[in-house]
């Protein structure tokens, strides 16, 4: 794993990882965690998954995560995170020209790859994305009334005011990553930032007129067990896409992060994940030779 770094908009320190795989690259995978996570070394695996197959992967942690700059998981517009990973995206497609692109995409992560898909759609920077666990619409006990009213109360007066948090028992039930990820000081285990929850809730709101936009080909992986983020949010989703190329993969007995679950379902959705990019690679690779 390579490090390194590019500062955002607002002049923050982003921190990069970049998995090369032997010999020639063949596809570019952009890897782009979820809300109070960073990416290595949680990631790694799917990653050398990737480098397997001559894939890629590269990815930094969102601004306010992990290493890159920032208050922690705060942010007051999208475009905070978006931005960052379309500027990532095109710089590595550029120094790769012809090299289709994949986004890979966790919870939050799945929200903002939805949000960089659908503001580069029409250039075609991303030729295909997965979807783990994404957040499309969050379980109810989550987003009850009063934890959004609050949330939109707050959001203007007292912005860092916390509430809740996440429990690690709901993200896997693998016992060693549970531990892992208590003991790590580089992940927020804090409450819910009013402003920041107010920003996601209003962009989910938001995303529901964007669904039926939606065009690029994507594999969808879910937890039929997830009590972060609604599998039913994803059914929905699939439903109203318009991709002619779109696939729904409900995982049973899956909590929140597949690729951090127990080994067997972790070992279903990693494969499964590059399994999926190595098809649309090789397709578009054929389609490139045809055109010339």
């Amino acid at each position: 794993m390579e490090q390194g770094g590019f500062t955002d908009a607002a002049g923050r320190a982003i921190a990069t990882y970049t998995w090369r795989p032997e010999g020639e690259v063949s596809a570019l995978v952009f890897l782009c965690h979820g809300y109070a996570e960073r990416l290595a070394p949680y990631y790694e695996q799917l990653a050398l998954e990737g480098n397997k197959r001559g894939f890629l992967c590269f990815g930094h942690d969102h601004v306010g995560h992990g290493v890159s700059e920032g208050e922690r998981v705060q942010i007051s517009d999208m475009a905070e995170y978006v931005d960052p990973v379309i500027t990532h995206c095109t710089t590595m497609s550029n120094k790769y020209p012809g090299v289709p692109l994949f986004m890979v995409g966790h919870s939050m992560g799945g929200l903002i790859t939805l949000l960089t898909v659908h503001k580069t759609q029409e250039s075609g920077l991303i030729h295909g994305m997965v979807l783990m666990g994404p957040l499309i619409a969050l379980d109810p006990a989550m987003a009850s009334p009063i934890k959004v009213l609050l949330a939109k109360a707050a959001s203007r007066v007292l912005p860092s005011f916390a509430l809740g948090g996440i429990d690690p028992a709901l993200v896997t039930s693998d016992q060693t990553w549970i531990e892992k990820r208590n003991a790590d000081t580089l992940i927020h285990h804090g409450g819910y930032k009013a402003l920041h929850s107010h920003v996601l809730l209003t962009t989910l709101k938001q995303l529901r007129a964007k669904v039926a936009e939606v065009r690029t080909p994507y594999l969808l992986l879910h937890g039929a067990e997830d009590k972060i983020c609604s599998p039913e949010g994803s059914k929905d989703f699939h439903k109203l896409s318009a991709s002619d190329d779109k696939t729904l993969d409900i995982v049973e007995s899956g909590l929140h992060n597949l690729f951090l679950e127990t080994e067997e379902i972790r070992n279903h959705a990693i494969p499964a994940t590059m399994d999926w990019v190595k098809k649309r690679q090789q397709d578009a690779t054929k389609e490139t030779k045809q055109t010339v």
